[in-house]
């Protein structure tokens, strides 16, 4: 399942990337950072417009989660503005595969 890779992934995208080749952190990039990487000058800081939707949403679940494992109430549709809206993208599952192969398996 793309989630469970996801998720499986994230923990260990400093590995990954620390370890991997050029081409292993390019892919890596691109999956992170679909629109890539942006660079302001005037401020010297990189920019990224957008990160990919399952690895932006992990920090959001990660604190509701650990809301309900502290007993707080489940509030109803509490994911529902989590859901977001269908973009035209590279083949998630497909990069993510090509990621993942490269190392756990």
């Amino acid at each position: 399942m793309a989630i469970d890779k996801a998720l499986s992934l994230s923990a260990s995208l400093e590995k990954i990337w620390t370890e991997g080749d050029l081409k292993q952190k390019q892919k890596l990039q691109n999956l992170v950072f679909p629109s890539g990487l942006g660079y302001d000058k005037s401020n010297d800081r990189v920019r990224t417009p957008k990160v990919n939707a399952i690895f932006d949403s992990i920090p959001i679940l990660s604190k509701k989660i650990s809301n309900i494992k502290n007993g707080e109430p489940i509030p109803l549709n509490q994911f529902s503005d989590l859901v977001t809206q269908t973009y035209k993208s590279s083949n998630f599952q497909e990069d993510l595969d090509l990621v993942f192969e490269t190392h756990f398996e």
